[in-house]
């Protein structure tokens, strides 16, 4: 997916990875799109405030029929607003 923030490009992202940006208060507006689906979410972030974010393809309705028949289907997109604060994320690379 491609995400970006007032117009700039912040990251590709695939499968389980994340972007962080710190960015000023004020009025914002993040995009999304998968080449196929975009979305956009305007926010007003206050002084010291954190906004988290999901991103994440979805299939729907008519998706595992054309995976069946043509091989690949369309997946939408969904963005939205995390409200609960984050845990405790461990990454890492796997080991050989």
């Amino acid at each position: 997916m491609f995400v970006s923030l007032d117009g700039i490009e912040l990251a590709i992202l695939r499968f389980g990875e994340t972007v962080t940006r710190d960015v000023a208060p004020g009025p914002h507006e993040l995009r999304a799109h998968n080449t196929l689906f975009r979305r956009r979410q305007p926010l007003v972030l206050a002084p010291g405030e954190h906004a988290r974010f999901s991103v994440v393809n979805r299939p729907g309705w008519g998706t595992y029929t054309l995976m069946s028949v043509l091989g690949a289907g369309p997946l939408y997109l969904s963005l939205e607003r995390d409200t609960e604060p984050a845990p405790l994320r461990l990454t890492g690379h796997p080991v050989s």
